[in-house]
């Protein structure tokens, strides 16, 4: 999958990046040849304290936009961007996480989450957050950019999740709006006017209405998952397993603590599963570097987990799952990389046993055989 992050990326996808923001700022202004609409979700239902997943969808005249900005503004007392609410998680060409010398994924976090057909598209995603705006400061924002490398045009239909978190100040039955922010509805950013744009693989400009979205509190909340267990002794990663229902999808959540107001969601969205492989949970803490003939000494802690349910159609989330399961990482993984890295600079006793080692079965290949 084509990854997003939350600052423009470099080389090549940050000039296609600036260039779309050059056409947002009105820095660029080529006479648009035709529209193209992004319509957000109206009436997602939520609750006070959840995260409320508005989708995106596109639909255009030709030329086809290749690349797109898209803004999104509220009410920053309200609700506010879930910058943490979706993993995405880099691999290599065999479709394994990418780990660092300690063993642990690093994957990078966002509030906005592309459609499996943009990034089949070869399109990734850059998200940019505002916490006021300067021409109505009660107002925050969110600024993604949809580029690529390539001049295919950007997919009919389904084309993001903004994942925004509704805020302790709303009323349990409010509808909560969300702006698009098109020519009809500018902001000021920078001292510039912005709004969303988009351009063809020809370089032409295409303008884009963005329809407004909303949030409905107040919708029934479905039973919480049970018999959630976490995994203690697997090398790379934690598995999270529960009992399910059926009709029902469900997201994981972690923290370090045994509080669930401070975990975080878990994967790059929800899963009709009823198991879960945490790949991204911290390795064990090397204290003492393993090496040759010497057994590394390492630290683990426990991470907690709570499971989350919600109807397939989307709907309101459950409560978390109680009590939080208890999980963590072996230690076999952390080894590996440490000794990796011992060698051939961060570990000099290893050095010397092998030396040692070596120069005794050097010794003993020299030694002449004995004849009758």
């Amino acid at each position: 999958m084509t990854g997003f992050s939350n600052g423009p990326r470099a080389g090549r996808v940050l000039g296609v990046f600036c260039a779309v923001l050059a056409l947002a700022f009105g820095l660029a202004a080529p006479v648009a040849l035709a529209d193209a609409t992004a319509t957000v979700e109206l009436n997602v239902p939520s609750n006070v304290g959840d995260v409320a997943e508005l989708s995106i969808s596109l639909d255009y005249a030709d030329p086809a936009p290749t690349v797109m900005f898209i803004f999104l503004a509220f009410d920053n007392m309200r609700l506010e961007p879930a910058g943490d609410y979706y993993e995405n998680i880099p691999v290599d060409s065999h479709g394994n996480p990418v780990r660092d010398g300690d063993g642990n994924v690093q994957a990078v976090l966002s509030a906005v989450s592309p459609a499996p057909e943009v990034a089949a598209a070869g399109k990734s995603v850059d998200v940019a957050y505002y916490d006021t705006l300067e021409d109505n400061v009660a107002r925050g924002g969110i600024g993604i950019a949809v580029v690529g490398l390539n001049s295919d045009p950007l997919p009919r239909g389904a084309m993001l999740k903004v994942a925004l978190r509704v805020l302790n100040e709303n009323q349990s039955h409010a509808v909560i709006p969300v702006y698009g922010v098109d020519a009809a509805s500018p902001v000021i950013i920078g001292g510039h006017v912005v709004s969303a744009s988009a351009s063809s693989a020809s370089g032409d400009n295409i303008a884009v209405n963005v329809t407004d979205g909303s949030v409905a509190l107040g919708c029934e909340r479905p039973a919480a998952p049970t018999s959630v267990t976490a995994s203690q002794d697997k090398t790379d990663r934690v598995d999270i397993a529960w009992n399910g229902a059926e009709g029902l999808e469900y997201r994981v959540f972690r923290s370090e603590t045994p509080d669930p107001l401070t975990a975080q969601a878990l994967g790059e969205g929800w899963t009709t599963d009823t198991f879960f492989e945490d790949v991204t949970v911290a390795a064990p803490t090397v204290v003492t570097k393993p090496g040759c003939f010497k057994r590394g000494v390492y630290e683990t802690a426990p991470s907690y987990y709570w499971v989350k349910s919600r109807d397939l159609s989307g709907g309101c989330e459950s409560d978390a799952s109680t009590p939080a399961a208890e999980g963590w990482r072996g230690a076999a993984k952390a080894a590996t990389a440490a000794v990796a890295a011992a060698w051939p600079a961060g570990d000099p006793g290893s050095w010397l046993v092998m030396a040692v080692a070596l120069g005794v079965l050097t010794l003993r290949a020299r030694r002449p055989r004995r004849t009758e």
